[in-house]
């Protein structure tokens, strides 16, 4: 899915890999202090990149990005990250793995329209 400039159709996608980016790892396994979660919190995780696809059919390249996950089922706004500008990687970490969720990206610039990802899960 991409972020879609109407007037070329070039944007930015949601690549969702799955797997957790390292530094999220070793954050966690360095003995990172976090929140208590009741509603959402858990051992599944959503990390994914983000990344600008131009209509010329030039490489996809990074982009910085805030992506906000909302529950599906509420629309309430769980968490927000900004994806990092080198490699476009953002991570959600400690999520509920039974709930079913929603990624938006959007573009502060207003040069794209904003991605949804709909139905996304956490995932061990």
């Amino acid at each position: 899915m991409a972020l879609i400039d109407g007037s070329s159709w070039g944007g930015i996608a949601i690549n969702r890999a799955g797997a957790a980016p390292q530094g999220a790892a070793v954050a966690r396994a360095s003995g990172r202090w976090t929140a208590l979660d009741f509603d959402y919190g858990g051992p599944g995780h959503i990390a994914d990149t983000l990344a600008v696809i131009d209509p010329d059919g030039t490489p996809e390249r990074p982009i910085a990005r805030r992506v906000s996950l909302l529950d599906r089922r509420s629309l309430r706004v769980v968490r927000s990250a900004i994806a990092d500008p080198a490699t476009g990687a953002y991570a959600f970490p400690d999520l509920r793995t039974d709930i079913p969720f929603l990624l938006l990206a959007d573009d502060r610039a207003a040069v794209y329209n904003a991605v949804v990802s709909d139905w996304v899960y956490a995932e061990v």
